[in-house]
């Protein structure tokens, strides 16, 4: 019996081995999964670095094994499987459809939130119940940013008076853009500028200037200086004492000179205080002064051969003259004399005055000094009512009436021959040559009015070696007698009327950028330009020019680029919409119809454009251009007539059913740098109704 037990004893386990063998056999031939569909992932780089608000990006190499197809899901996780905060990767499939490695690039994003450090990330490839994993590596960096400090940190000014400080900027991880400046929470009366400046490749050193005004409150005040740009914001703190103003309150209408300049007290030989005896004391003193002028007519009579004591007032300190309102406060020159005389390198403000009657010289005569005009009417003076020069030279007006000067031998109401001029609500009406004359000069205008003056409204020229700045923003420039607006510099015009003028509306010998503008009724061509000029969203419409030149809308003789502009119902002998003499003339999204050319050449143009597309030009007779597919051509636009549809310039709507509505793709809605077209004259969006008008206003 123990032979046979032994005997199946070996049997069993010399049959054991066999079986075993036998199913690791079929395991191997059936369910292995080194034979089922599957995958591999590697990355070219397992090391990234990006900064905040940035990203970076690596390539994915899926390898498809035993016929695997299909999506597979990618997803960023932390090196222990969890989930990633402020750290995203697109895309987030990848599809495979052969058996063909797959190379796919993935971008890694970082928040700006997400704070330096080094991550040790995961790339997970999922598809089904296969899972891959890449190890990958993030360095988050910091951001390009920057740091300030000023310097002195510590001012003392008086009340009315500026103060400049200097700004260094230092620039981190090769920062660059737009950095905004502002004062937090400051006192009453305290402004800073510059408000922004750009940072390009290297650091920054800025002068900046601290502002008081009379108001300011008397003490020690800690300023704090923000300066932003995006999600960084710097502060650096700056200590300024503000003392007490001196204040004279003028009490008699005499022109008197002061008895004892400074004694520190406001006084002629009788004990009164005048204009003239307020003014001494105050340049005696060499601080800042407010001198209140009560309601009267206060007539400058004196000469002197001591500058001080006769003629004009000469403002050689920080000065206000401060009237009680300038329609019953006046200050009269006696058409003998100019009236104000700020010097160079001070600052001074006259506010609540009327000036009027200056005879020699210009009623307001500012040499490099820094001059604030609030609420006054410049008037009735010989010559000039303001004369600036001086390249440090800057004077402000705001709320201020320019009216019918400069009668004797044919002067501008305001002539700036350097420095910058800015105005706000200001009107300058009937003078007897231009409104306004700048030479080498930096103008800015908003809200302004320049009216039936002798010869042209706005003339801002140069030489050779350069011209005027000029920004015209809100501003109404008609029936002047010259040009409307005359440019031998550099013009930026936004939201500006420019009608009814003798000659042409905007004369162009420089670079010009018209935005938003509407010229028309003028007397000469609606533009000349000779210079360089963009015109996007311009409507030119019933100028009239009897030159043999022609252009009754506009004549070239130099680069002119327009977008969605409209040139209608204009006249010249010939090229009655426009004549090219020469240059170039780029037209995208422009109405070019109904003008007329009375000598019968060029009704609508004259001369070689350059089509960019989406145009519609009523006759191409004598206009040579190769068409584009997209023009329009021998179609009447069927538009208004020029009238208020909103907006602060008038223009021609579209009617229901022109051609020339929603035909350009909203993709295509750019000008002629291919800068996106958001809104036309009126600052109505476009596009309307899937696709923009051609022209300067989008129908709504």
């Amino acid at each position: 019996m123990r032979r046979i037990r032994n005997s199946l004893l070996f049997l069993v386990l010399g049959v054991l081995p066999v079986w075993l063998s036998a199913c690791g056999d079929s395991a191997s031939s059936g369910s292995n999964p080194g034979n089922s569909p599957n995958y591999t992932i590697s990355l070219s780089s397992s090391s990234i670095t990006a900064a905040p608000g940035g990203s970076a990006t690596t390539q994915l190499t899926l390898t498809p094994q035993n016929g695997f197809t299909g999506t597979v899901s990618l997803s960023l996780v932390s090196s222990s499987g969890a989930a990633v905060s402020g750290i995203t990767l697109s895309p987030a499939t990848v599809n495979v459809g052969g058996s063909n490695p797959v190379n796919q690039t993935l971008t890694v994003s970082v928040a700006t939130g997400v704070a330096a450090n080094t991550y040790s990330l995961k790339v997970r490839a999922s598809s089904g119940s296969l899972t891959k994993e890449a190890n990958l590596t993030l360095i988050v960096q910091s951001g390009p940013s920057f740091t300030i400090s000023l310097n002195p940190t510590s001012l003392t000014a008086t009340q009315g008076e500026s103060r400049t400080i200097r700004l260094t900027l230092t620039r981190q991880n090769n920062f660059t853009g737009t950095v905004s400046l502002s004062l937090v929470n400051p006192p009453a009366g305290v402004t800073i500028s510059p408000t922004s400046l750009n940072v390009g490749s290297s650091d920054v050193q800025r002068d900046l200037t601290l502002s008081t005004t009379t108001s300011t409150p008397v003490g020690q005040h800690t300023l704090t200086l923000k300066a932003a740009s995006g999600s960084i914001e710097r502060t650096a703190t700056v200590t300024l004492v503000v003392n007490q103003v001196t204040t004279f309150n003028v009490n008699t209408t005499a022109d008197t000179i002061d008895a004892d300049p400074g004694n520190g007290q406001c006084a002629d030989s009788n004990g009164n205080c005048s204009i003239r005896a307020a003014v001494m004391e105050a340049n005696a003193l060499g601080s800042s002064v407010i001198i209140n002028i009560p309601a009267g007519t206060y007539t400058l009579t004196r000469s002197s051969s001591i500058d001080e004591q006769g003629d004009d007032l000469d403002l050689r300190t920080t000065i206000t003259l401060r009237g009680a309102d300038r329609d019953t406060t006046i200050l009269d020159g006696n058409d003998s004399t100019r009236l104000v005389q700020v010097h160079e390198g001070r600052s001074a403000r006259i506010e609540n005055l009327t000036i009027q009657r200056a005879g020699n010289g210009a009623a307001v005569w500012n040499y490099g000094g820094a001059l604030v005009m609030e609420r006054v009417t410049l008037r009735n003076n010989r010559r000039n009512a303001l004369y600036q020069e001086g390249w440090s030279s800057s004077t402000a007006l705001q709320d201020v009436l320019v009216q019918s000067n400069g009668t004797e031998s044919n002067y501008d109401g305001v002539y700036v021959s350097s420095g910058s001029l800015s105005m706000n609500n200001v009107a300058v009406t009937g003078n007897a040559r231009s409104g306004i004359g700048a030479f080498r000069a930096n103008l800015t205008l908003s809200n302004v009015t320049v009216s039936s003056n002798g010869d042209s409204g706005v003339v801002a020229t140069g030489d050779f070696f350069g011209g005027s700045t000029a920004t015209l923003l809100n501003v109404t420039v008609s029936g002047n007698g010259g040009s409307g607006v005359y440019n031998y510099g550099t013009a930026t015009l936004l939201n500006v009327t420019v009608s009814g003028n003798g000659g042409s509306g905007v004369y162009n010998y420089g670079t010009a950028t018209l935005t938003n503008v509407t010229v028309s009724g003028n007397g000469g061509s609606g533009i000349y330009n000779i210079g360089t000029a963009t015109l996007t969203n311009v409507t030119v419409s019933g100028n009239s020019t009897t030159s043999s030149y022609g252009g009754g809308g506009i004549y070239n003789w130099g680069t002119l680029n327009l977008a969605f502009s409209t040139i209608v119902n204009n006249t010249a002998p010939r090229g009655g919409g426009m004549r090219i003499g020469s240059g170039t003339v780029r037209l995208k999204g422009v109405i070019l119809a109904n003008n007329t050319a009375t000598g019968g050449i060029g009704p609508e143009c004259e001369g070689s454009l350059v089509s960019n597309g989406y145009n519609l030009i009523r006759s191409n007779t004598d206009c040579s251009f190769t068409r584009d597919s997209t023009d329009i051509l021998n179609q009447d636009p069927s538009l208004g007539s020029l009238a208020d549809n909103g907006g602060f310039v008038q223009t021609h709507l579209p009617l229901v059913g022109s051609p020339v509505l929603d035909r350009v793709p909203a993709s295509a809605c750019t000008d002629l740098s291919n800068n996106p077209l958001a809104t036309d004259a009126r600052g109505i969006a476009r596009p309307q109704n899937g696709g923009c008008d051609l022209g300067a206003v989008e129908r709504n």
